[in-house]
């Protein structure tokens, strides 16, 4: 998205990378249970919409930048764009 790359961590049983498009029905899958959320969130579950318009906020495509001024904030293409 024109930011610098993050790199990856490896280690001998993990690796750490930055957020893609592509791991998006991981991210869904996580947010709606309450035993998962206690731990990386406020506790607060979310529909798969909601995950959408985080994740999209994430990785920066639902920045302010991309609009003219007065302009509505749109979704991002996607599985749940109009």
């Amino acid at each position: 998205m024109g930011g610098p790359e993050i790199p990856a961590l490896e280690g001998e049983r993990l690796r750490l990378r930055s957020l893609r498009g592509s791991d998006f029905e991981n991210y869904a899958t996580l947010y709606p249970d309450p035993e998962v959320v206690r731990f990386i969130s406020t506790g607060e579950t979310w529909d798969r919409g909601r995950a959408w318009c985080h994740m999209a906020f994430a990785l920066g495509t639902g920045s302010s930048k991309e609009r003219a001024p007065g302009q509505p904030r749109r979704r991002p293409p996607g599985p749940f764009s109009e």
